[in-house]
């Protein structure tokens, strides 16, 4: 199965993909899609969710579940039988250990097999840098706006380079890889 979110993002079977971008730009591509309401869809947040209160009735097939330890992620990727599994990243719950961002990558590169898998975050953070390292693909919509979450230091700007790239930060690009 393929699917296009917007012009130049399409996921497919069989790829982990991550996707970097406001939600303001997510729910309206999420909502306006047709191809996403003819499967059965697996979202994951962690306690709260920016996206979720915010997608369309139509989206009938969406199994929505909360998460608030990185272990309840895990078990909820292994159970996951759906066509789409579409995670919205929650750095709160990796902290600074990077063995569970491994284990969760390891998960969702499994599900990748068999379902389209996609790591979502409206912010960097080096969880998300860490987990976007590994996927095999990943768009990048940021805008010097959108660059930092909302009321934290790192404000408006982004302080980290994205992976492998050695573009200035905040630069507004789209990079597959």
């Amino acid at each position: 199965m393929e699917f296009e979110l917007s012009p130049g993002i399409a996921f497919r079977t069989g790829t982990f993909s991550t996707l970097l971008a406001p939600e303001e730009l997510v729910v309206p591509a999420l909502n306006r899609c047709e191809t996403i309401r003819r499967f059965m869809i697996l979202f994951i947040s962690g306690m709260s969710s920016q996206i979720l209160p915010r997608l369309t009735p139509l989206l009938t097939g969406l199994e929505a579940c909360e998460a608030a330890t990185a272990d309840q992620v895990h078990a909820l990727l292994d159970g996951a039988h759906q066509s789409i599994i579409f995670v919205e990243h929650d750095p709160s719950l990796y902290g600074q250990d990077f063995r569970l961002c491994a284990e969760t990558c390891r998960r969702l590169q499994d599900l990748a097999g068999s379902a389209v898998v996609i790591l979502y975050a409206r912010y960097p953070d080096p969880s998300f840098d860490y987990l976007c390292r590994h996927a095999d693909r990943a768009f990048y919509l940021i805008t010097p706006d959108t660059c930092g979450e909302p009321g934290t230091q790192q404000g408006n700007r982004l302080q980290k380079h994205s992976p492998g790239t050695g573009r200035k930060p905040c630069q507004t690009r789209l990079e597959v890889r």
